[in-house]
């Protein structure tokens, strides 16, 4: 696989931000396809007793998963130091953002994380992506 750069300025100011485009990586990867739960399905485990609820935006959670060591070649980009033009090539050792199977990996992760905590009565637990 070839290794992608990284552009990194931001369009019109002096700001850096690691951006890594991986539609190569996208497109010779296969998509795994998540099983996602009919949310009618999931409205209707909701008691009709309840009043309280709670919405998670879990904000870069995809760093939290670790990619295995077999798998951090695949991401690897060029890097380039602004100030002085250093090189070096690097990869990512957390899920990436962009990737396609983020999502659907990150998803499986916290579905199976949440399956330790104990039930509650009268508690629901739902994990929809």
């Amino acid at each position: 696989m070839e290794h992608t750069p990284l552009p990194v300025r931001k369009p019109g100011t002096d700001e850096y931000r690691p951006v890594q485009d991986l539609r190569l990586v996208n497109q010779a990867i296969e998509t795994l396809h998540p099983n996602v739960p009919n949310p009618y399905t999931l409205l209707s485990l909701i008691p009709p007793e309840a009043t309280f609820f709670t919405v998670l935006d879990l904000k870069d959670a995809f760093f939290c998963c670790r990619l295995a060591p077999q798998s951090q070649p695949i991401f690897a980009f060029q890097w380039e130091d602004p100030l002085t033009g250093t090189k070096g090539q690097l990869t990512w050792t957390r899920l990436p953002q962009g990737f396609k199977n983020s999502p659907t990996l990150f998803g499986t992760a916290l579905a199976k994380d949440l399956t330790s905590y104990p039930s509650i009565p009268g508690k629901r637990w739902f994990c929809n992506m």
